[in-house]
């Protein structure tokens, strides 16, 4: 479904974010990407919903070359894509059915298709009771519920989650992690970036570490690993 071959990437203000990548990830694979601030897993991230374009290398996603693909093709691709921000990225002024409603909206979806999927989408979550709801009025937990919402009202094949639990205390995150877990255990393939090591060590999913632009290390049997050690290897 997704591959990196030799891919680099290298910021406009000359940051080298990715050096030289080659992943694959299957079909309803469950990948968490670690690694230290600034060691390039957001930018990995980044490149499979093409935010960003490869400096060099390829990035294959659902057997397209991304960086291949002209701008009016990148809505399609998004569409199959889901993508979970940490900061939430909520509309404050919508409530809870308006902020989902508003991801159908912008692929052109009918009425009757967005006041079927977005009721759908929120029960999923937990919310149904706070649809009128704005985001100032959820807690934290809460919020990603709602994120996690409006990634997954177009039923997408791929979710990608950039630090899902950062600002969450361990409990929530624990919530958090099982609903993003169900969600792979429907059939969605998913990635997930993050530092959470409770987290990593807890779920045992397969495991790519990310140092200075480099993967360093990628396991099958999951587990949090020390950064140095892994980049030393």
């Amino acid at each position: 479904m997704i591959r990196f071959t030799n891919v680099s990437l290298t910021y406009p203000n000359l940051v080298s974010a990715l050096k030289d990548v080659s992943l694959a990830v299957e079909k309803q694979e469950f990948v968490f990407v670690v690694g230290p601030t600034g060691g390039g897993k957001s930018s990995l991230l980044k490149c499979i919903y093409r935010d960003v374009v490869p400096t060099s290398g390829k990035v294959s996603v659902f057997n397209r070359d991304i960086g291949a693909m002209k701008l009016r093709e990148i809505p399609y691709l998004r569409r199959r894509i889901g993508v979970i921000f940490q900061d939430f990225l909520l509309l404050p002024h919508k409530n809870c059915y308006q902020n989902v409603a508003y991801a159908l909206e912008i692929r052109g979806a009918t009425n009757k298709q967005i006041q079927t999927l977005v009721p759908e989408a929120l029960e999923w979550v937990g919310l149904s009771k706070k649809l009128k709801a704005v985001p100032n009025q959820l807690s934290g937990g809460e919020q990603q519920r709602l994120c996690i919402a409006r990634a997954l009202v177009n039923k997408p094949d791929l979710l990608i989650a950039d630090e899902p639990t950062g600002n969450l205390d361990p409990s929530t995150s624990m919530e958090i992690m099982d609903l993003i877990m169900r969600v792979n255990q429907r059939g969605t393939t998913v990635m997930v970036a993050t530092h959470d090591q409770t987290v990593v060590n807890h779920f045992k999913r397969r495991t790519v570490t990310v140092v200075h632009g480099r993967v360093v290390s990628d396991r099958a049997e999951g587990g949090y690993i020390n950064y140095a050690e892994a980049a030393s290897a």
